[in-house]
């Protein structure tokens, strides 16, 4: 058996190697302009995907969920909050407390 090397084609090796492949039509390319229009709309807050899912399904939608959550993911934007921190101005406080306690 020859190493592939040395095997001769008709066609140079570049033109062996896959190509990217075109993006499949989906059930939900008619819909995505209404969905990005409605999570735009929505902005700060997020809408969730069975929400949308039960307006897609009224305007002729016979996409699933997993397909919707696939869309929404790349736009949903972590929550972010605002963390207030309680500090205690004296740990002797905490330190006597602590000696206080009987040892095991």
């Amino acid at each position: 058996m020859r190493p592939f090397a040395d095997i001769s084609s008709p066609l140079p090796v570049a033109d062996i190697r896959y190509k990217p492949r075109a993006p499949r039509p989906c059930k939900l390319d008619p819909f995505k302009p209404y969905i990005l229009e409605r999570v735009a709309a929505a902005r700060p807050q997020w809408i969730p995907a069975s929400v949308l899912l039960r307006e897609l399904r009224q305007r002729g939608d016979e996409g699933g969920y997993s397909m919707l959550t696939a869309f929404l993911h790349p736009m949903k934007q972590p929550i972010t909050e605002e963390v207030t921190r309680f500090e205690r101005s004296s740990p002797s406080r905490w330190c006597k407390f602590r000696s206080s306690l009987p040892v095991r």
